[in-house]
């Protein structure tokens, strides 16, 4: 475990649009609803940077995730807005018992944290068993073909934190064979005072090309779902977008 990626993680990120990125979420949700959400379950919380978008609805929000230490971050920063429409778990969805959701949304990445095909479709599924009829459930993640084709590549920059400088200088390394890339970030922390902090964190991404998601989709009980370039519902997905986004409907 890296304390410095999770101490740093939402300044890592703190070029990512979150609030962009719900909004565009919920117009395509919405193109699918017939009516207006009621409440809405989102699959690997983080931090809870999502979530913060998604709790200004004022509408009930189920927020989950399997990592602890993000888990905790997300409760924090719930706690420190004074937000009441929020409820968070520390479980699998595999492991609760939800059901009747309007809208499910697993945004950046989570699908690809998932390594076996059968956890994937295990995965789907309870997202299926969860959902209401006529619901939707969008997801965004790696593209696996272009990323087999055009492997993701290593790269170094920096961010300001009040007084620190935070350096990241991030690797890449893709197994072809496994379809699997593991991220390695090097941290490099300077403090005021000069003193210089580092660790390192690695990250696996799992590759799982557009069809077998569908695959797995379809194991799991869902019967209507296309797949777009990343919040593009004008493009439909090639080998050419490096990032996707699924829309479902149950």
């Amino acid at each position: 475990m890296s304390n410095l990626f999770y101490k740093y993680y939402d300044i890592l990120f703190t070029s990512k649009d979150y609030e962009e990125e719900v909004f565009k979420s919920l117009e395509i949700a919405k193109k699918y609803l017939n009516h207006e959400p009621k409440n809405i379950l989102e699959i690997g919380c983080g931090t809870g940077s999502h979530t913060l978008e998604l709790a200004k609805l004022n509408i009930p929000i189920t927020s989950i995730d399997v990592d602890q230490e993000m888990i905790t971050r997300c409760r924090e920063k719930i706690k420190e807005n004074n937000i009441s429409n929020v409820e968070i778990y520390d479980k699998r969805i595999q492991d609760l018992d939800l059901k009747d959701f309007d809208i499910c949304f697993s945004l950046f990445n989570v699908v690809t944290y998932i390594p076996k095909f059968n956890e994937l479709v295990s995965f789907f599924n309870a997202i299926y068993n969860s959902l209401s009829d006529d619901s939707v459930y969008i997801f965004d993640c790696w593209n696996g073909s272009a990323a087999l084709l055009d492997p993701p590549k290593g790269k170094e920059y920096s961010v300001k934190n009040n007084n620190e400088e935070i350096n990241c200088k991030l690797e890449s390394n893709t197994d072809f064979i496994n379809q699997k890339t593991t991220l390695r970030y090097n941290l490099r922390v300077t403090k005021e005072n000069g003193e210089v902090i580092e660790d390192k964190y690695d990250l696996d991404q799992y590759l799982w090309t557009p069809n077998q998601i569908k695959d797995a989709l379809g194991l799991a009980g869902f019967t209507k779902f296309e797949c777009y370039e990343n919040f593009n519902l004008n493009e439909v997905a090639t080998d050419k977008h490096w990032k996707i986004m699924f829309v479902c409907q149950k």
